[in-house]
């Protein structure tokens, strides 16, 4: 009787061990769907890594729901199957909210960190964010000069206010 009880303890320690670990796959399987979403942003592969990742999901609740009892009883088996439609949901959430960012940068942009550089005198401009020289305008930026005002970049530290 005591061998049946350390073994049952055994299983349910196992048990709980591989529930953390899935919990835990689940989490690396979503940032990893989302990784290729991002990585491949506004073009197909990146809708396809999202449609892919999403009917994994959809297959694993599938072969769950067509199982034949052997997946713990009925009570596990309904909190993995909501667990599993739950990270369907938010995997294909985020990952078109992802795949529908833009990818491109504007023409203002600093080609190296990104620093948006609209407003600056681009004569002998260095990006204040990384110190890159500013190369030149875009295609039909030059025919704006003359119309835009530049705000300088100031050299000096910001003076502190006193009485606050």
């Amino acid at each position: 009787m005591r061998l049946l009880v350390r073994q049952r303890r055994r299983c349910d320690r196992c048990a709980s061990g591989r529930s953390k670990l899935n919990v835990i796959l689940l989490a690396v399987y979503a940032v990893f769907v989302w990784y290729l979403a991002a990585r491949y942003r506004r073009r197909w592969q990146g809708f396809v890594a999202v449609a892919l990742g999403v009917l994994a999901i959809w297959l694993v609740v599938g072969v769950l729901n067509a199982g034949d009892g052997r997946t713990g009883g009925a009570l596990r088996s309904h909190q993995l199957l909501t667990l599993l439609w739950a990270e369907m949901i938010i995997v294909a959430g985020i990952g078109l909210f992802l795949v529908c960012l833009p990818r491109h940068r504007g023409e203002l942009d600093c080609p190296k960190c990104g620093y948006d550089l609209t407003g600056l005198d681009p004569q002998g401009l260095k990006c204040p964010e990384c110190g890159r020289l500013w190369t030149g305008l875009g295609s039909g930026l030059a025919d704006d000069r003359s119309k835009r005002t530049y705000t300088p970049i100031p050299t000096e530290p910001r003076r502190r206010t006193k009485g606050l």
